[in-house]
């Protein structure tokens, strides 16, 4: 499993401790990305034990049913039928909301990116990632309402611009498209806006809908609901590379720092 370099166990550290500890002074919080830094780990050990116990608590509170499925949804288009894995997995959050995940048989994988803050940088923009189903009313990670019903899934990278400073560290996210309302490459494009377009007919906002997507760094054997480090229940999904964490309830927050 991939692990994250000096550099950014730093970063998280430092991010661990303004999200837990949000009034507390800022004098020794240094946020570092060039190299650890090693005058940080006094104040933060402490900090870090006391997350992973609060994370290992939310985990456990969240409550969601994880299972599969071999009942693939019938009349869909053939480019989406013929891309799907042969399982799906459906996941029950502790508000009753049911969804059902149709991933891609075969997860896209492109020229790797070095953006900062991205975490799957093989995933081309707007690539197809599966399939999903709403089987009760469930809202985004934009606390928008998401109808029952058939939705394709395509990777995000929220853009660096004036519109999204301070919302979050992470900028992976993962689109909601119509079906009906998804004509796009199956391994994306380069102009986003179309495909952010497309999502806003789910949403009925000026936001897309959305996921949250994370990269689940703890060891994970098998498709299970984890925390993270906000204490998101996210359906964490093994790969070959890594661990896909899809936040499954919960929503985005303003930065702390």
């Amino acid at each position: 499993m991939n692990k994250p370099p000096d550099s950014r166990i730093t970063y998280y550290m430092a991010r661990a401790l303004a999200r837990r500890f949000p009034a507390a002074p800022p004098r020794k919080v240094a946020l570092v990305v060039s190299g650890a830094s090693l005058y940080l780990l006094p104040y933060l050990l402490p900090v870090l034990l006391l997350t992973g116990l609060l994370m290992s608590a939310n985990a456990s509170s969240a409550a969601s049913d994880v299972g599969s499925t071999t009942e693939q949804p019938s009349d869909l288009p053939d480019w989406i039928t013929a891309n799907l894995a042969e399982e799906g997995i459906t996941v029950t959050n502790s508000l009753g909301s049911e969804l059902v995940f149709w991933l891609r048989a075969e997860l896209p994988k492109g020229e790797p990116r070095g953006d900062f803050g991205v975490d799957f940088p093989n995933f081309p923009p707007g690539a197809f990632l599966g399939l999903l189903e709403v089987k009760s009313e469930w809202s985004d990670y934009k606390t928008q309402k998401v109808a029952p019903g058939r939705y394709t899934l395509r990777y995000g990278i929220q853009p660096a611009d004036g519109d999204h400073t301070g919302q979050t560290y992470f900028r992976d996210f993962i689109m909601i498209l119509p079906v009906d309302g998804d004509t796009f490459p199956i391994d994306g494009q380069d102009d986003p806006e179309p495909l952010v377009e497309a999502a806003l007919a789910v949403s009925g906002s000026e936001h897309p809908a959305v996921f949250a997507l994370y990269q689940i760094y703890d060891e994970v054997e098998a498709i299970s609901v984890v925390a993270n480090d906000y204490g998101e229940p996210c359906l964490a999904i093994p790969t070959d590379e890594m661990t896909m964490g899809i936040v499954i309830e919960g929503h985005g927050q303003e930065l702390t720092l």
